[in-house]
């Protein structure tokens, strides 16, 4: 009796918004900056109407490297920044001491660097705010 294989489907992903809604997400600055031994990367921008601001940091030294996402509170009193979610140095998956590659970017330096943290950032902040 011959065996014939018959094709496994393929795993499919679920639709990221079945009903056709789309989050919106809008930029307002995105900023790459070097000072010494350090590059910054800064995006302000909305998710779905709730301000949100990261911050990362590529230091010569991985320990001071950082990446964080603040959440603006705007209710009352306590308006200010507050912590919303963030990658451990040992996690991150921007390289440490960027800073080598000031001048061959002409000091504007590439987004590219930190599009992995940005994303698991963004990603943690969707999680926490419920966002989908």
């Amino acid at each position: 009796m011959l065996h014939t294989q018959t094709k496994k489907p393929k795993a499919t992903k679920p639709p990221l918004f079945p009903n056709g809604e789309k989050t919106k997400e809008v930029t307002h600055s995105a900023v790459i900056s070097f000072k010494q031994n350090d590059v910054y990367y800064q995006e302000l921008f909305e998710l779905d109407g709730k301000k949100l601001r990261i911050n990362i940091r590529s230091n010569s030294y991985d320990f001071q490297c950082s990446a964080t996402i603040w959440h603006w509170t705007g209710v009352g009193i306590d308006k200010e920044w507050k912590v919303l979610g963030s990658i451990n140095a040992g996690s991150m998956q921007t390289e440490e001491a960027l800073y080598v590659y000031d001048r061959q970017t002409n000091g504007k330096g590439d987004i590219n660097w930190f599009v992995a943290d940005i994303k698991t950032l963004k990603d943690q902040a969707r999680f926490i705010l419920g966002i989908k």
